[in-house]
């Protein structure tokens, strides 16, 4: 009996060891397991440290800036065009289209805020006239035209260059004056004027000490009387001016309708247009009007 409980006894502690050493092998395993699960955590660990680096240096990357474009034409933010001004102004022979003159009447009451205008490459008048007799006959016409500064000087067609125009009959018309025809490269423009930019240039203008519209021989062609005192209105026939469109514009920016200054553009001698005097002393026009109206074959043929 004895015999078989120390047997028992013996099964126990032997079976108790062979327990024991299984629970450590599976220690160890773990703790290896657990080695190599440590390793691929540092590896991912690096590999994201190398991702950041490099997403790092893409950001610190730059673009280089937009080149900065010029602004289209401006006007002004209000305007009246019942307070504009025109006729037989200056009883001349021209009929003008006074914008604002600071010597004129429109100096009282502006259509508009002169200080608004600031530009360096040009300015443009737009405008509609209608009335005019003889539908066939061509006016020249320029825009006339000095900054605050007077700086810019546009007084003459020979000033405007290819920013003047002619008028043919009613319709829809512009004349504008560019840097470049306030410039030596206009071969006409009057040393005077010239702005004070090395290369004749008149630089940047502000607001505006004159600025009109003329139109060679069309009051005197049309007969008009000038200003009548009695009710302060210019004597403007039948001839109507509407949809008054003005706009400037910076260096770069010009519309479509502005031009590169002829270089080889004659200048226009200013004493061959027709005047009030010029028709009162029995000069004759281009078509032969004299100062009765009548034409030069009538007037042989009464002869």
């Amino acid at each position: 009996m004895k015999m078989k409980k120390l047997a028992a006894i013996l099964m126990a502690l032997t079976m108790s060891v062979s327990m024991l050493a299984s629970c450590g092998g599976d220690d160890s395993s773990s703790k290896a397991d657990s080695t190599a699960d440590s390793s691929v955590a540092d590896s991912s660990v690096a590999d994201s440290t190398a991702d950041s680096s490099e997403a790092t240096t893409t950001t610190t990357t730059t673009a280089e800036p937009e080149p900065e474009v010029p602004a289209g034409p401006a006007t002004f933010s209000a305007f009246d065009e019942s307070k504009l001004i025109y006729g037989d102004i200056e009883h001349n022979g021209k009929f003008r289209l006074e914008l604002y003159n600071q010597y004129g009447d429109t100096a009282k009451d502006p259509a508009f805020d002169g200080e608004e205008i600031e530009f360096t490459g040009g300015i443009s008048v737009t405008f509609d006239i209608a009335g005019i007799t003889d539908q066939e006959r061509e006016y020249d016409a320029y825009l006339m035209f000095t900054d605050a500064s007077w700086a810019w000087g546009s007084w003459n067609i020979n000033d405007n260059n290819v920013g003047s125009t002619t008028i043919k009959g009613d319709g829809t018309y512009t004349v504008y004056v560019s840097n470049e025809t306030c410039s030596t490269a206009n071969p006409n423009y009057a040393e005077t004027n010239m702005g004070t930019d090395a290369e004749g240039y008149a630089g940047s203008a502000w607001a505006t000490t004159v600025f009109c519209v003329d139109i060679y021989e069309l009051a005197a062609i049309e007969g008009l009387e000038g200003k009548d005192e009695a009710t302060n209105e210019f004597d403007k026939g039948n001839i109507t001016i509407s949809n008054v469109k003005i706009e400037w514009w910076d260096e770069g920016a010009a519309p479509d309708y502005v031009e590169p200054v002829d270089t080889t553009r004659e200048a226009i001698d200013e004493t061959t247009y027709a005047t009030f005097d010029s028709l009162a002393a029995g000069g004759t026009t281009e078509e032969g009007t004299t100062e009765e109206g009548t034409t030069e074959e009538s007037t042989e043929a009464a002869e």
